[in-house]
């Protein structure tokens, strides 16, 4: 699946912030440099919003753990997508 990051933005507390596109999801995320037990799968992703283009709705949500964890097959693979284009 194809990532397209239309913003990058440091943010002001360390890491950077991306919002971008894959598929039919637009996602808003924070990564850092390196991994961390509070990163995705202990990776460098430690906040994480995908939300379905077609219909508005927030379809994962991670924040240091996850509020929402993608539930659909679609889902899951925009976020693998998401994960190897940041980790």
């Amino acid at each position: 699946m194809k990532i397209t990051i239309t913003k990058k933005q440091l943010a002001a507390c360390g890491g950077t912030w991306y919002t971008g596109w894959t598929g039919a999801y637009w996602f808003q995320a924070k990564a850092y440099t390196g991994g961390s037990v509070y990163g995705i799968n202990e990776g460098q992703v430690s906040k994480l919003e995908i939300t379905s283009a077609a219909t508005g709705a927030v379809v994962a949500s991670y924040d240091r753990g996850w509020d929402m964890e993608p539930a659909r097959k679609a889902d899951r693979e925009a976020l693998d997508a998401i994960l190897a284009a940041l980790n």
